[in-house]
């Protein structure tokens, strides 16, 4: 599989892997930290095995609600899961932003070590700039405009997103 663009992100939580891993699967432990800081997630359903899938409905008082949709591709208990995303649905219900994700979880002492690595493998019209690092073209495709999804709030959303290179974002924007 071809990428546009990828992002790896690496952290230490003092915890067990068992949970750790579980907190990747659990619809309760998801609903609580899926989200940037200052959303919420009304919607959480995850089939966390091979073939399942997830949706998740980011919300934000002022950003409004963003679903997200994916399936697992492989679930090997406390080691990996791999999953697909999907956002941003077109006229035609073609989403315009697909992601690829591995986690790998290991021991780190008594701690445990998880390496995300995100992927782009496919960026619609209006969403290329994300992937270069500058500001994405925020006009809107005449087939999208009437569309729910491209609310100035979601606009705002992306533009915060597409405004910081990898480098740039820390644990207060995950």
């Amino acid at each position: 599989m071809d990428f546009i663009k990828s992002i790896t992100i690496t952290r230490i939580f003092d915890a067990p892997r068992k949970m750790v891993f579980e907190a990747w699967l659990d619809e309760k432990h998801l609903q609580q930290w899926w989200s940037p800081r200052g959303f919420t997630n009304p919607v959480c359903k995850t089939e966390g095995k091979p073939g399942g899938t997830i949706l998740i409905h980011m919300a934000h008082p002022d950003l409004g609600e963003m679903p997200m949709g994916g399936k697992y591709e492989e679930v090997s208990p406390i080691d990996k899961i791999v999953f697909t995303t999907t956002a941003f649905p077109n006229a035609e219900g073609v989403h315009q932003l697909q992601g690829h994700n591995v986690v790998l979880f290991t021991d780190e002492g008594k701690k445990t070590k998880i390496v995300l690595t995100a992927s782009i493998v496919k960026a619609g019209p209006g969403l290329e700039g994300a992937l270069a690092g500058r500001p994405i073209n925020l006009e809107i495709p005449p087939d999208l405009r009437d569309k729910k999804w491209r609310t100035e709030a979601n606009v705002a959303a992306i533009r915060l997103i597409a405004s910081k290179s990898p480098a740039d974002f820390d644990e207060a924007d995950l």
